[in-house]
């Protein structure tokens, strides 16, 4: 009888935490699970977000995005837009243009984007573009930014 209760009180404590594991994969603070095959990206800032949904390349204000939805995007143009953080453009991978004039950024990372051929930076307090060691030694005509502002390898 003792190892029957025994057994009951195991078997129910086993199937509580089963369900709180559900809970915390489900947490908002999770990625969107509805599809296990598609990959997602942080987009921290919910001014970037919820542009990009107005653009059409996401759905849901969550702070993530899918990889797939943003992957073929040739040309981002958010000027005056109030964006403070890009996190999340790195996956932006094929990037030709891109257009972020007179927004809050005070850092940019382009350096994954390396098909980038017209870059617009004007009018963000930024201290430093991080970008790779091939876009530093050949910075394309077609990339403007304020007269103060440098390129690097690494911003600190």
């Amino acid at each position: 009888m003792k190892n029957t209760l025994l057994l009951c009180l195991f078997a129910l404590a086993i199937c509580i935490a089963s369900c709180a594991k559900k809970e915390a994969r489900n947490s908002s603070d999770s990625p969107p699970n509805t599809n296990p095959y598609l990959v997602f990206t942080e987009i921290p800032d919910a001014v970037f977000e919820q542009a990009l949904i107005d653009l059409g390349f996401d759905d849901e204000l969550n702070g993530f995005i899918s990889i797939e939805n943003i992957e073929n995007v040739t040309d981002l143009e958010l000027n005056d837009m109030g964006l403070t953080d890009v996190t999340g453009i790195s996956k932006f991978t094929n990037l030709r243009d891109l257009s972020l004039n007179n927004n809050y950024l005070t850092f940019i990372n382009i350096s994954e984007n390396i098909d980038l051929k017209f870059v617009s930076l004007v009018g963000n307090p930024l201290s430093c573009i991080k970008v790779n060691s091939t876009q530093l030694s050949n910075i394309p005509d077609g990339w403007q930014k304020d007269e103060e502002v440098s390129y690097a390898l690494d911003c600190y």
